[in-house]
């Protein structure tokens, strides 16, 4: 990515002014530490346009804060507002190797609709029901990851499936 930011410093600051990123640092002991990160993309970035290259932009910001941050195990789960395949900025740093989808990757690459307008349940499929949710770790907090599953037990108020990264963390302490 080209000047993005001249420092991942630079790139915080542009990102935590969005107000739709937040990182944090997590200390378990002095040898220990996670990072988890989430971003809340643009509303209407699936369609190509302004809102899609302002989301992509973010995008690219936040995906080069994990590359910066080395082998710190990093999580970073995403309300992209776009199928995370279709985002170039995704699809490069997976390409990279910088972050697996590792939601992805749990379902065979064909993982089911995240979102759905008319609420969530299991086996949702048809119009209004997308996959604009995900998690990307980096290879460090991937060998890290136990298990993947959506979770749609007493979840029928949203529109948004939420997802359970079960982490080893103790391997790390």
């Amino acid at each position: 990515v080209d000047n993005l930011c001249s420092s991942g410093e630079e790139c915080t600051k542009v990102l935590s002014a969005s107000g739709r990123w937040v990182e944090r640092l997590i200390h378990f002991s002095n040898e220990c530490q996670i990072i988890v990160a989430s971003f809340y993309g643009i509303s209407g970035a699936s369609v190509k346009g302004t809102k899609h290259t302002d989301n992509e932009r973010l995008m690219q910001m936040a995906l080069t804060r994990i590359a910066v941050n080395g082998a710190v195990p990093y999580i970073f789960g995403t309300d992209l507002n776009d199928n995370p395949n279709h985002s170039e900025s995704v699809t490069m740093a997976v390409e990279a190797e910088i972050v697996e989808d590792v939601v992805a990757a749990a379902f065979g690459n064909a993982p089911p609709p995240t979102y759905c307008k008319g609420g969530i349940h299991e086996g949702m499929r048809g119009s209004g029901c997308t996959r604009i949710d995900t998690l990307l770790c980096n290879s460090t907090a991937r060998h890290a990851l136990q298990s993947i599953q959506y979770v749609y037990n007493n979840s029928h108020r949203f529109d948004h499936v939420p997802i359970a990264g079960i982490f080893n963390i103790r391997r790390y302490l």
